[in-house]
């Protein structure tokens, strides 16, 4: 006896009895005939297929929730605008490396005059570091770089960067002696000439 939209269902005499009883022959939308010419998909293999379907999906579910739980303490890095931190013939803040004229206490020479960045780290569960530009102000080039207080600035590009402009530089701290949670800060400075 035919169901609606759900195909066919049949009765079939039960082997060794006499008596008919209800067997599920097939359904699909549409009967055998239009699922073997391939225009419509057979219900039991949706049937079959289905269960599989939902329990992949709950188990991502479940995996990304599991991996969000997981992520631990994020971390904070605020970077502040180039500031000029002293101009000849103001005393130099730091001893720079390479440049015999500029050290700490001492006058800088003549048109010199330094730049710096504040940066400052609270560490979470990974370390993080920071990228920034150490630029000089117009008509100005670099002679160095230097820092105080607990971060350290690496040179990324150009790495001959004596006589450009501006540099970039990733900022570092000790991740190893910083704790999660715990905050460093220092200044990237830069000497122009």
């Amino acid at each position: 006896m035919p169901c609606s939209r759900l195909g066919t269902i049949g009765l079939v005499s039960a082997a060794g009895s006499r008596s008919l009883s209800r067997v599920y022959v097939e359904v699909t939308l549409g009967g055998a005939r239009r699922a073997a010419a391939g225009r419509i998909v057979p219900s039991m293999t949706v049937r079959r297929f289905l269960p599989i379907y939902i329990a992949a999906g709950l188990s991502l579910v479940l995996a990304a929730t599991a991996l969000a739980a997981s992520a631990g303490t994020d971390n904070e890095i605020s970077v502040s605008p180039r500031t000029t931190v002293a101009k000849a013939p103001a005393d130099s803040p730091i001893d720079f490396a390479g440049a015999r004229d500029a050290r700490r206490g001492e006058p800088l020479p003549l048109g010199n005059l330094v730049v710096g960045r504040v940066v400052r780290f609270t560490r979470g569960s990974e370390a993080a570091y920071a990228s920034l530009t150490m630029r000089c102000p117009a008509g100005k080039s670099l002679r160095t770089l230097g820092s105080t207080g607990d971060v350290g600035p690496q040179v990324m590009r150009p790495l001959h960067y004596a006589g450009r402009r501006q540099v970039d530089v990733l900022v570092t701290f000790d991740a190893g002696r910083t704790k999660v949670g715990q905050s460093v800060d220092g200044t990237v400075l830069a000497l122009c000439h």
